[in-house]
């Protein structure tokens, strides 16, 4: 097999050409079916953790989605009925970011190591790029962990209930200003602390890039690559 995957992480931009150039819905639709099976077929682990995430910001997007595509589709009047123009561009959109996060999670399936500092230091990627992502997996795991101690807290005071309830909705934008207020304080410690410290970056971001052996996986994403730019292609030229 091959010592180095030279063709990595440039697939995963090519597939998004390829979304950028696809304009017939049915074809997005055959890539995000084509990036999710895909996906599955190489890792399901890291898979289901983002599905779940992908799911739960769906059902935060879906409601202010309508809201806005109806709003938008009353103001301009159309000859269509008012559900049947909300339902359409609402479902353009929804597919458009279906078909981003499908190629994002294909991504992730194939690129997966374990951890995110593995998984980002053994991709082909400028030590400043490799950096920034593990600052933004650190600031997730910060707001997660001040979210369950904030919710903690408003629970032992009885601003809030451990179940679904309205309380929760009230108690929601306070909960909101002190986690982003705990994180916040978070981050200013870490890069007084750990964060300062070169000793620290090289250990967890070396600035050096670690070859791996070419994987059966890869060959099926460069051939996807390669089938879907073909498709891509002699749907323009038609």
């Amino acid at each position: 097999m091959w010592r180095a995957r030279y063709l990595f992480p440039a697939a995963y931009f090519v597939l998004l050409l390829v979304a950028t150039l696809a304009s017939s819905m049915n074809l997005k639709l055959f890539v995000v079916l084509t990036c999710l099976g895909l996906a599955l077929l190489v890792n399901r682990h890291p898979v289901s953790r983002f599905l779940v995430l992908f799911v739960t910001a769906l059902g935060t997007l879906v409601p202010l989605l309508v809201f806005v595509q109806s709003t938008i589709c009353s103001s301009l009047m159309p000859s269509k009925p008012l559900a049947l123009c909300t339902i359409e561009r609402s479902a353009t959109v929804l597919l458009n970011v279906g078909l981003l996060t499908s190629i994002f999670i294909l991504a992730a399936a194939n690129e997966w190591r374990g951890s995110l500092v593995e998984t980002v230091n053994g991709m082909y990627l400028p030590r400043n790029v490799r950096i920034m992502a593990i600052v933004s997996g650190a600031m997730i795991g910060e707001f997660r962990r001040a979210i369950i101690r904030v919710h903690h807290a408003f629970t032992a005071r009885g601003e809030a209930v451990p179940a679904v309830s309205w309380r929760n909705f009230l108690a929601l934008p306070s909960m909101l200003g002190v986690v982003w207020a705990a994180v916040l304080t978070g981050v200013v410690e870490r890069i007084n602390g750990q964060w300062s410290s070169d000793r620290f970056w090289a250990r967890y971001v070396p600035s050096w890039r670690r070859r791996e052996t070419v994987k059966w996986s890869d060959l099926i994403v460069v051939a996807t690559c390669g089938g879907l730019i073909g498709i891509v292609l002699d749907q323009h030229l038609r």
